[in-house]
């Protein structure tokens, strides 16, 4: 059981490149909003993926 609560909480990570200009806006963004650089990217994401589903271009996490 402990291991598949460990399962559920582990996240992935990943290296991510980016051109100067595009990190410096996504700087002064994370900045604005309180949050760090990985931050703003992951809750990008995220958002990007719910519209998606809204949309029904993804299935939804209730519907696999």
């Amino acid at each position: 059981m402990a291991s598949k609560i460990v399962e559920d909480l582990a996240v992935k990570r990943m290296t991510v490149s980016m051109e100067d200009d595009l990190y410096a806006k996504a700087e002064a963004l994370a900045s604005i909003e309180q949050r760090t650089v990985p931050n703003l990217l992951v809750y990008l994401a995220a958002k990007a993926v719910r519209e998606a589903e809204q949309a029904g271009e993804l299935p939804s996490e209730g519907s696999k």
